[in-house]
């Protein structure tokens, strides 16, 4: 059975994939980017982090994690998303966590809102260290852009483990 379903979130993220066009060049930008943004995970998580405890509604999000913990666990998932590697365990872990953040009572507000800060500092981020490396303008559009892909590909994965659409 949990085969099964892990075969199913496959197929729907090539699904959701496809018609956005995120791809294997995709993928493999974003893993190609993560060494020039992974010295700045530390301090935008902490930034992140500080920006969610300062919204109680926000807490779910934390799973009662607190301090470094709860820094560590937004850190893992932010490198998730420069992994290059969307697989069976990146997919389960997403919907995963919509499925606690339903049960947690997160407001759907509240995620759309928390991933749009993830976004903006993740953005932001990326920017900053391409710029650094010399990337020429195009170059960071194609990345930005595939960020901004993958970010809304895990957003509609969360959102469907919220709903209950995939399980």
């Amino acid at each position: 059975m949990v085969y099964w379903a892990a075969l199913q979130n496959q197929e729907r993220f090539r699904e959701l994939a496809a018609v956005i066009g995120f791809g294997p060049a995709d993928e493999a930008l974003l893993s190609k980017v993560r060494p020039l943004v992974e010295p700045g995970f530390g301090a935008m998580t902490a930034e992140l982090l500080e920006v969610l405890l300062n919204h109680p509604p926000m807490a779910p999000l934390l799973n009662g994690a607190s301090g470094e913990d709860a820094r560590q666990r937004l850190q893992v998932w932010v490198e998730g998303i420069f992994s290059g590697r969307y697989d069976a365990e990146w997919i389960a872990g997403r919907t995963a966590l919509g499925k606690h953040l339903f049960h947690a009572k997160l407001r759907l507000g509240e995620l759309v809102s928390a991933t749009s800060a993830l976004r903006v500092r993740v953005e932001g981020l990326l920017r900053h260290a391409t710029v650094r490396a010399g990337w020429s303008d195009h170059e960071q559009q194609q990345a930005i852009a595939a960020l901004d892909e993958i970010l809304d590909l895990e957003l509609a994965l969360i959102l469907e483990g919220y709903t209950g659409s995939i399980r």
